[in-house]
C-alpha cells in the first residue's frame, strides 16, 4: 500500500512541477569587442526560441511594447551613435495589434558603439526591456539587466 501511496506522490509533484515551469524564450548575452583606442562596440544578443519574435525598438505607436535600452550614466564613458540593430528584420501588419509591426525572429543584436574619456576599467551598466510573443499570445514585457567590463 505504501507504494502505490508514494507512486501517487510522485505523480502528482511531476504534474505541479511540469506545471510551474515558466516560459522563457528569449535568451540573452552581452559583450564588448574592442574596435579601436578607447573604443569598443557593446552587443547584446538575443536568440529567440522557433515560433516567437521580439519586437524593434522601431516599432511604431499603437503595436506592442518595442524593445528598449537603457544605460546607467558612467562619467568614464561616452556612448556614440544610436543604437543599431542586427537581424532579419520582418515588417508586416499583425492582426492582433492592429498595426504594421517591425519585429525579430531567431536572432537579434542590439549594438551600441561607446567611447572611454579615459584610460580606466570600468563597466557599462544597463537594462534591456523586450516583448516576446508567439502567433497566439504575447508574454508580459520583461527586463534584463546587465553590466559589461570595458
Amino acid at each position: 500500500m505504501r507504494l502505490y501511496v508514494f507512486s501517487f506522490l510522485i505523480v502528482l509533484l511531476s504534474g505541479f512541477s511540469a506545471k510551474s515551469q515558466i516560459l522563457n524564450p528569449v535568451e540573452w548575452e552581452f559583450e564588448a569587442i574592442e574596435t579601436g583606442d578607447k573604443e569598443f562596440e557593446i552587443k547584446l544578443n538575443a536568440t529567440i526560441d522557433k515560433g516567437w519574435h521580439i519586437y524593434s525598438r522601431l516599432t511604431p505607436e499603437g503595436g506592442p511594447i518595442p524593445t528598449s535600452v537603457s544605460f546607467e550614466n558612467n562619467r568614464a564613458l561616452e556612448l556614440i551613435g544610436e543604437i543599431d540593430e542586427e537581424g532579419d528584420l520582418e515588417d508586416k501588419m499583425d492582426d492582433m495589434f492592429g498595426v504594421r509591426v517591425k519585429s525579430y525572429s531567431g536572432s537579434v543584436s542590439f549594438i551600441q558603439g561607446v567611447k572611454l574619456k579615459f584610460p580606466v576599467t570600468t563597466y557599462l551598466v544597463g537594462t534591456v526591456e523586450y516583448m516576446a510573443c508567439d502567433d497566439s499570445r504575447c508574454l508580459p514585457p520583461e527586463e534584463k539587466k546587465f553590466k559589461i567590463k570595458l
